[in-house]
This record gives C-alpha cells, sequence and structure tokens, in this order.
C-alpha cells in the first residue's frame, strides 16, 4: 500500500453524471510519477486522456467546450485541410503517374504497321493514387488528433471553472428561485466529469443544500383530496426541493419533497426517487426519517415524510466545529443503529455524511435522503462507470469501482465521526487528490487535531477507515461495541 502510495496518484477530473445527491460518474487510472520524455510515456498520457471521451460523451456542453477550445488542433486541422485538398492530390498524381506509368496494349502486326504503339492506363496506378491518398490524409490529420487528445485536460479544467461560476450564481438564486437554482446545478454538472463536485460550493465541497427563505412556485395544496398544504421552501437540492407543509387530515406538520419538473421526465431520476420512498417506507427506526406518502400531483412526484426542525449535523459541525467527545459517538452510535436496521433488510445507503443527518425539535439524529441507497432488489441500476456517493466520504471500493456491501457505510461513518471529532475530513484537496488519498494514504489520527480524543477511540475510528473491507467492522452491531467500550 505504502509503495502503491508513493507511485501512483489518481489521474485528473474523469467519468460522467449523477444528479442531485445521485452521485458522479469517473473513470480511474494511475499514472507515473516520473516525468521522461518518452514516445512511451506520450503515447501513455494520450491514451489516459482518451479513456475519458466515453465520459465527456455523455456532456454535450464539455464536448462543446472541448472543440471550441482547443486552438492549436483547430490550427494544425485548418493547415493540414489546406495540404490535403489543394495541394497533395496533383503532388500524388505526378507520383502515381511516374511510379505506375501507362503501359502499351496488345497489338498484332498489323496494328502496329498502320496505328503504331497505342498506350493506356496502368490498372494499379488508380487502386496506388486512393491509397497513398488515404494514407496521407491520415498522417496529416494525426497531428490534429494528437493536439485535441493532449487538449482534454485543458478543457475538464476549464469546465470546472465555468462551472463553479454558474454554481455562485445557484447559490445566489437558491433562496429565491430553487427551481431556476437547480437548473444552474444541472448545467454545472454539464461541465463537469464529477456531477457531485460541480454541486459543491467553495466552503462545502460535499454538498449544497440551500435555505430557502421564501416560497418556490408550487401549488399550495396537493394529494387526493387537498390533503397537504404546501407552505414554504425550506431546501433544494439537486433532485428536488423539500417544503415545509401541513397534513390537514391528520393535523400534524410534515416535509414535502417535490422532484423538479425538468427531471419528471428522465426515467432514471424518476425511479430513483421512487427508490427513496420505498426504501424509506420499509424501514421503520426511530433514527431514520419516516415517510407517510408517495403522491403523484400534476405530473409531479412528491414524498411526503417527517418534518425535522432541528437542523442538520453539517449545520452543527460548522456552527461549533469539534463536538464534545460524548455527544460524537451518541450521535454516531444512533445512525449506526439505523444503518443496522437498514442492512438486515438488504439495503445500502451509500452514502452517509453530515448533511444527510437531521436533527428532531428534540436533537434525535435521524438518518436521511436515500436516492443513492443500493436495495437488494431493486429496478435502478447503477450505469457502468457511475459511482454514487460524495468524493470527501466516499469508500475505497467506492472510488475503484469494486463491489460494495454495509462496509462501505461503516467507511462513510467514520469519516462523518472524524469530522465531529476535530471539524475537519481526515482527507481534502481536488477531486483526484482526494480520491486518490482515500485508496492510498492513511488517515491522521483525530487525537493529532483533538488531544482529548483517546488512544481507544483512535483506534475505533481507524478501524472504521481501514482503506480494505475486511479490515474494518464487519457489521454496524460491532462498530457500536467497539465505539462504546472505547468511551466507557
Amino acid at each position: 500500500m505504502d509503495q502503491r502510495q508513493q507511485n501512483n496518484e489518481t489521474a485528473p477530473d474523469a467519468g460522467g453524471a449523477g444528479t442531485g445527491t445521485l452521485g458522479f460518474e469517473i473513470r480511474h487510472r494511475t499514472v507515473n510519477r516520473r516525468q521522461p520524455n518518452t514516445v512511451t510515456d506520450t503515447a501513455r498520457r494520450l491514451f489516459n486522456n482518451a479513456a475519458l471521451l466515453p465520459s465527456m460523451i455523455r456532456k454535450p456542453r464539455l464536448i462543446g467546450l472541448w472543440l471550441t477550445t482547443a486552438r492549436r488542433a483547430q490550427i494544425a486541422l485548418g493547415l493540414a485541410l489546406l495540404v490535403l485538398v489543394f495541394a497533395t492530390p496533383p503532388a500524388l498524381s505526378v507520383v502515381s503517374d511516374r511510379l505506375y506509368p501507362p503501359v502499351f496494349e496488345r497489338q498484332n502486326v498489323f496494328e502496329r504497321l498502320f496505328e503504331g504503339r497505342r498506350t493506356e492506363a496502368n490498372p494499379l496506378r488508380e487502386v496506388r493514387y486512393r491509397q497513398f491518398l488515404t494514407g496521407v490524409w491520415i498522417l496529416g490529420l494525426s497531428p490534429f488528433l494528437v493536439l485535441l487528445l493532449q487538449h482534454i485536460p485543458v478543457s475538464v479544467r476549464l469546465g470546472r471553472d465555468e462551472a463553479q461560476r454558474l454554481i455562485k450564481s445557484a447559490e445566489q438564486l437558491a433562496t429565491t428561485d430553487p427551481e431556476r437554482s437547480a437548473r444552474l446545478y444541472q448545467s454545472a454538472q454539464g461541465l463537469m466529469l464529477d456531477a457531485e463536485h460541480a454541486r459543491a460550493s467553495a466552503s462545502d465541497p460535499t454538498q449544497i443544500i440551500s435555505r430557502a427563505g421564501s416560497p418556490a412556485k408550487t401549488p399550495t395544496r396537493v394529494g387526493t383530496d387537498n390533503r397537504y398544504r404546501v407552505d414554504s421552501a425550506i431546501g433544494s437540492g439537486g433532485m428536488g426541493v423539500v417544503y415545509a407543509g401541513t397534513d390537514t387530515l391528520l393535523k400534524r406538520p410534515v416535509a414535502l419533497k417535490q422532484l423538479f419538473s425538468h427531471l419528471v421526465d428522465d426515467t432514471e431520476h424518476s425511479e430513483r426517487f421512487r427508490q427513496e420512498a420505498l426504501a424509506l417506507a420499509s424501514l421503520t427506526h426511530p433514527h431514520i426519517v419516516t415517510i407517510y406518502d408517495l403522491i403523484e400531483h400534476n405530473g409531479h412526484f412528491w414524498i411526503i415524510m417527517e418534518l425535522l426542525t432541528g437542523g442538520s449535523l453539517a449545520d452543527l459541525i460548522s456552527s461549533q466545529g469539534g463536538l464534545p467527545i460524548k455527544r460524537c459517538v451518541e450521535i454516531t452510535c444512533a445512525i449506526a443503529g439505523g444503518l443496522d436496521y437498514a442492512h438486515e433488510r438488504g439495503i445500502v445507503h451509500r452514502d452517509i455524511k453530515p448533511m444527510n443527518v437531521l436533527f428532531s425539535s428534540d436533537g434525535e439524529p435521524k438518518l436521511t435522503d436515500f436516492g443513492n441507497a443500493k436495495l437488494s432488489e431493486s429496478v435502478v441500476h447503477t450505469r457502468e462507470g457511475l459511482m454514487m456517493g460524495s468524493p470527501a466520504f466516499m469508500s475505497p471500493e467506492q472510488v475503484d469501482g469494486s463491489p460494495i456491501d454495509l462496509r462501505t457505510d461503516i467507511y462513510s461513518l467514520g469519516i462523518t465521526l472524524y469530522q465531529m471529532l476535530t471539524g475537519n475530513v481526515p482527507f481534502e484537496g481536488e477531486l483526484s487528490s482526494l480520491l486518490a488519498q482515500h485508496v492510498n494514504k492513511p488517515p491522521r489520527p483525530p487525537s493529532e487535531l483533538n488531544p482529548t480524543v483517546s488512544a481507544q477511540l483512535d483506534t475505533v475510528l481507524l478501524t472504521m477507515l481501514a482503506k480494505l473491507p475486511s479490515d474494518r467492522y464487519q457489521s454496524c452491531k460491532e462498530t457500536i461495541a467497539a465505539l462504546l467500550a472505547a468511551t466507557a
């Protein structure tokens, strides 16, 4: 593992898009750190760049940016076309005539005497001319193709910069126009190979869920007999807007999550929205948000669920930094209990992070957002190369595309605990560096950042963050027991 860390690094951003909290798409490759200028290394870099093309094809805006900003490739193409169209055909014609001159026709003696020798075109001349022309066109366009491949990392970087500009605009509109804000996030995702990273702000690179203070354009009531009253928007993400509302039949407050209108016709997103409802509906646990209903109103899907008014764990960490150890362990054990309940029913969350832990009015933590969940029986299948999760909290097996199971959630829960204890995640940096650290770099013991963390708790947390799933705790029950023993 140490040797791998020293010799390899994950290459620049790659992959394709997810939306909302669905995840992101990325291709993985490792490149050698040495930089000799050899033909082999140049070919390897070009091959690595070409490996990004299948993911880029799913990003038309990024493809357009790539083609329109590759200035050197454009110049090479222009020069090549001038030479190939105007100079090459006559030059090759002269060469072909010299190499394959006309041949004499077969004539009898009388024809030769009275008509002289007649010639005809060499039958190989036209064949060879076309072969030469094809070869010259291939050679002539090769510099253009090479320069175009070399420009891929540059276009990815330009796309990321433009996406960040769109994200800032989206953040400014999030409180007044959640629908338009989401469209800007979608546009940003179309310019980046990592959709989750595109949705991240400079202050919180793991997730954007904006707090909205004013109502969005939405029906005032939804459901059969207008049962649910929609009051005000309280949050928005990549898949939809969350509103505070009221169940007028049972006279209780509810949260209403609406799938964005521009995603309604997207089969995959609609099915994932349904999947979240199905996952939550099958789980009844004190530390998992409760779902009440799934409805369709005027072509829009809505999830009706428990309204949690205590804020998120991300908000708590942001305002307080590191939390008291006792509270950290209480929250972690509570969420681990909810996860254990889900795991026993064949559901892996795949996106554990502070933003997805909300508190009730009395401070009880509850796990939310099962839009990324892996169900034992699901009609939605993750596309090849599509990886689910948030980069800062993603397990090594999610990064390298290996099969995942409940131990993935234990790793992400460990990252969450680490952030609660220290105020920081263990790994930070640009996307490529961040993902490489999950796979290769051992985390600093949390006691180095928070001296009140005991050696026993260090051991438990580092076990949760083991690179190999087999080296972690094998269930959330084991994790809870270890945490309680370390803090007894």
